[in-house]
């Protein structure tokens, strides 16, 4: 995912976020979900169904997408590199 996120025009920021889709219950499903934060002028709404594309033909999983701001996913003045993935689940 991440060189095909890397390649994608009209992508400023993305993070990967895996995350129980019940927090409460460790049974619970597992959910990607892929924030984006487009680039001055790029069509969110675009860029969201091309990520869902590449998603499924890469992993057979449909991510749900998040719209963001940059600074949500990456504040250059507070951190030195972005965190690409982060694994919101509980430890089982």
């Amino acid at each position: 995912l991440k060189e095909t996120f890397d390649r994608m025009g009209g992508l400023d920021e993305y993070q990967i976020v895996v995350t129980a889709q019940d927090p409460a219950d460790a049974f619970s499903m597992d959910e990607l979900v892929v924030r984006l934060a487009p680039a001055a002028g790029s069509a969110a709404a675009g860029l969201a169904d091309r990520v869902v594309e590449d998603v499924k033909r890469l992993t057979n999983l449909r991510p749900t997408v998040e719209i963001v701001e940059r600074d949500r996913i990456y504040d250059p003045g507070s951190t030195g590199k972005p965190k690409r993935i982060v694994d919101r689940r509980r430890a089982r």
